[in-house]
């Protein structure tokens, strides 16, 4: 989403930096240039040269806020090459570029680093007083904080939760010896990641999960009594996520509801701004006319408890919004532990700010309500249908070594998968939908799944088509970009 605030436009932004020598603060400003462009390099190249500590953070920075791609990951490892990001990251490209040995030895060099260093406490410090100097405060500067805090969870999000997909693909196949090599990197990679911040914390867990599920596969191969210790270990933080299907009590915990904070406080401001003009999916939604009361009172609903959730946030922007942009707590000088183990800020703020809390976890549910007062949309009910067809799918490959059905009547043939073959029927036309994996092998990546259609809906509707991917997820797309990904899959 793009910041309309005229204070941080790109010509603003080179005014200050012009007029400042504070190294801090020229950190700041190149924090908040909204692209890359050579206007960040510039700042960014003056905050190093005033200060030389600097040099390591504005490439970090710079693939934090903008991509990481061959050229700014060499550069981040050539300018910080103890600190394990940048290889993790050259890990990662090199996966995508299906170079399987290259990358496997980039993990290998990340794991022997002292740590991963993120420099979240020195540049959230900076950001604070590159907004003093542009002397934006209250709505704006909250609004600011939220927008680079989203940004910066961008790279979390896009990179660090895919490190553990990334070795498991590449032990898929491989010797018992590469195996157990990758199971241990995946542990010391769990440990980087818990030592950096709140959100990483939680792609620290799926890590080691996916640790212990490799080395209970292994153990279980050589008959090894450990097996059944790995496998408590995977089951008891799995275990954590159980819910019952309509029950939301754990997704609307404090903890669960703290990892979307920023954003949420992002789309309120947003939402509660009529001159913004910004409305939800959940908001166009074209309920029937009998519905059409119930869906004005959860938008009305979700209107005042975005206001609240703002009102909370703007008595500490610094303080609430900071406590996502900055690392791990220093730790206790007098503590007699050798490892990281203490709370993060967004945990400390748990504690702190309850009713932070209290205003996102109502938000929250607000925009369930939104959200299900939506479901008679026909378009919402198909995209849904359309994702049952799906999960069947899955269910039908956990017990057929992974293969695709022939064809979707397997799956409603006797019963097992789903009911009848009206299952498979479009709400729009009441025609089948279309199997567009028939014959077909889903790719080995992940990253690449995410755009393999495994079903459609053959009508165009409004310009868009309906869809389910591979790994589950229901789409919308205008149909020329539905039509080229389709093309794709079917020359691949």
């Amino acid at each position: 989403m793009i910041m309309k605030i005229d204070a941080i436009s790109a010509e603003n932004l080179q005014s200050l930096a012009a007029k400042t020598s504070d190294p801090e603060v020229l950190l700041g400003i190149a924090y908040l240039v909204h692209e890359e462009s050579a206007i960040r390099r510039e700042i960014s190249e003056a905050a190093a040269k005033a200060r030389p500590e600097y040099a390591p953070i504005v490439k970090v920075l710079a693939v934090a806020v903008d991509r990481a791609d061959e050229q700014s990951v060499g550069e981040l490892i050539e300018s910080d090459p103890d600190n394990a990001l940048g290889f993790y990251l050259q890990a990662h490209l090199l996966h995508e570029s299906d170079k399987k040995d290259e990358s496997l030895d980039a993990f290998r060099e990340a794991t022997t680093c002292p740590a991963l260093r993120l420099y979240g406490t020195t540049t959230a410090n900076a950001l604070f007083k590159a907004l003093d100097a542009l002397n934006i405060q209250g709505r704006d500067r909250l609004e600011v904080l939220c927008w680079t805090a989203s940004r910066v969870s961008n790279l979390c999000s896009y990179y660090f939760q895919h490190l553990n997909t990334d070795l498991n693909e590449l032990a898929h196949k491989a010797d018992l010896a590469t195996r157990k090599e990758i199971s241990d990197l995946l542990f010391i990679i769990a440990g980087h990641l818990f030592e950096t911040n709140f959100t990483n914390r939680l792609f620290a867990e799926w890590t080691i999960q996916a640790s212990c599920r490799l080395k209970a596969q292994i153990a279980a191969e050589e008959k090894s009594l450990t097996a059944n210790g790995y496998v408590t270990i995977t089951h008891a933080m799995m275990r954590r996520n159980w819910s019952c299907p309509d029950a939301l009590e754990q997704r609307h915990s404090p903890l669960e509801v703290a990892r979307f904070v920023p954003g949420r406080i992002l789309m309120a401001i947003r939402i509660i701004d009529p001159s913004r003009n910004v409305r939800l999916i959940t908001q166009t939604a074209k309920v029937p006319e009998s519905d059409k009361a119930a869906f004005e009172k959860a938008e009305q609903g979700l209107l005042e408890a975005s206001a609240a959730l703002v009102d909370v946030a703007l008595t500490d922007p610094d303080g609430i919004i900071g406590a996502y942009l900055k690392d791990l707590p220093p730790p206790n000088e007098n503590s007699s532990y050798t490892w990281v183990s203490d709370l993060s800020y967004v945990e400390r703020l748990i504690y702190k700010r309850p009713e932070l809390f209290k205003a996102a976890v109502a938000n929250e549910k607000a925009m369930d309500v939104l959200n299900r007062a939506g479901y008679s949309d026909p378009n919402r009910q198909n995209v849904h249908k359309l994702m049952a067809v799906g999960s069947a799918i899955f269910c039908y490959m956990a017990n057929n070594d992974e293969n695709l059905p022939d064809n979707l009547e397997v799956l409603y043939k006797d019963g097992e998968y789903l009911k009848d073959a009206s299952a498979v029927q479009s709400v729009l036309t009441g025609k089948p939908y279309v199997f567009a994996a028939a014959g077909a092998k889903l790719p080995d990546k992940h990253s690449e799944r995410h755009q393999f259609i495994l079903v459609y809906d053959f009508i165009e509707k409004e310009g868009c088509y309906h869809f389910v991917t591979s790994v589950g997820s229901g789409a919308e797309r205008p149909a020329e970009k539905f039509e080229e990904l389709l093309r794709k899959q079917r020359t691949s």
